[in-house]
């Protein structure tokens, strides 16, 4: 384990609900790869209007992972089904859940094939990252957690 990594438990921070993806009145998740951005962004903009916020490295860090985890999700996960992002504890977690109950992988393709690098890279630049099987074997939710 690189030791910029630190464990935490399967479930979110105090205060952070799990994503439930079935709740009622949930609103329709994200569907692109640049909504989740944008409301990544947005996020942080608004939570460090007025106490300065992170570093451009750390924000273009959280935009690429956001990115990464949503086009996984809809490209390899069945669809994206949920969608959330917090800022607890001087961090970024990101909540995303899809459709498939199969685990994220590092493909090995070829150097001339496109792709296959999306985890690997937010396992490299996330503090914390992990797969939470949903209860009904459906899907599953990926939990990340940046430093900001």
């Amino acid at each position: 384990m690189d030791s910029h990594r630190r464990d935490l438990t399967r479930t979110p921070p105090e205060g952070v609900a799990p994503l439930d993806p079935s709740a009622p009145g949930k609103s329709p998740p994200l569907m692109t790869a640049g909504e989740a951005r944008d409301s990544v962004r947005e996020l942080l903009d608004d939570h460090y209007a007025a106490r300065g916020g992170p570093s451009g490295t750390e924000v273009a860090d959280a935009l690429l992972v956001t990115s990464e985890l949503v086009t996984n999700a809809n490209r390899h996960g069945g669809g994206l089904t949920a969608f959330s992002a917090h800022v607890v504890h001087g961090e970024l977690m990101l909540q995303i859940t899809d459709r498939s109950p199969l685990s994220p992988h590092v493909l090995e393709a070829e150097r001339s094939t496109p792709g296959g690098f999306g985890w690997a890279l937010a396992g490299r630049l996330c503090r914390t990252l992990y797969v939470r099987p949903l209860p009904d074997g459906n899907g599953k939710t990926i939990v990340a957690c940046l430093p900001l």
